[in-house]
């Protein structure tokens, strides 16, 4: 279907590819709160990950949720392309 030259799914593309991914992630997580899986629990104690050394511990300095906040304005502006709001093409 197309309304006003945008295509609809095309806004689903990118949430419906993350579903996987956060619904495994939320599994393990639910499993390592519960007790359910203790060797998962302890492998994310023992694991790191680039500056962080303990993957049960909190970032020290925040560059998780900053990467986090630049790749979703990533993802927006590459969705949008050079489009803004009203549909209009932007110059460059």
């Amino acid at each position: 279907m197309r309304l006003a030259k945008v295509n609809l799914f095309d806004i689903f593309k990118s949430p419906m590819l993350q579903i996987p991914f956060f619904w495994y992630f939320a599994i393990d997580l639910r499993k390592v709160i519960n007790g359910l899986d203790p060797e998962l629990a302890q492998q994310l104690v023992d694991s790191s990950f680039l500056w962080i050394t303990d993957l049960t511990e909190p970032d020290p300095w925040y560059g998780l949720p900053i990467l986090t906040g630049a790749l979703l304005y990533l993802n927006v502006e590459v969705a949008v392309g050079k489009r803004t709001l009203s549909g209009e093409t932007s110059s460059q």
